[in-house]
């Protein structure tokens, strides 16, 4: 929802469809690089502990934009910045949720 909400932004706030394709650029180029790794890092990492790093990076970014926002010094480069790794760790989170959905089920 924060990558919806950050595109909409973006564009209320530019009307130039060049910064909200860079936007979903930086969302998407991440993720297709760390999916070389993520199957490495996926079985050899708690996969409780993934998810729960997964789920974090996008809050800790979303209060980091958040307190930037209100200190008036939000550039559209820390939205760059933090859709990046948001991207990077979306991906190795959805990775080791769809892998460990076949854990609890007996043999």
């Amino acid at each position: 929802m924060t990558k919806f909400a950050i595109k909409l932004w973006t564009w209320a706030l530019t009307d130039q469809v060049t910064t909200l394709a860079v936007i979903t650029f930086f969302l998407l180029i991440p993720s297709i690089f760390i999916t070389l790794l993520s199957g490495l890092i996926v079985d050899r990492v708690s996969r409780k502990l993934l998810i729960i790093i997964g789920d974090s990076v996008p809050a800790i970014s979303t209060i980091f934009i958040c307190y930037i926002y209100l200190n008036n010094q939000l550039d559209i480069w820390y939205l760059y910045l933090t859709g990046a790794v948001n991207g990077a760790f979306s991906e190795i989170q959805s990775l080791a949720y769809s892998t460990s959905i076949s854990t609890p089920v007996p043999k």
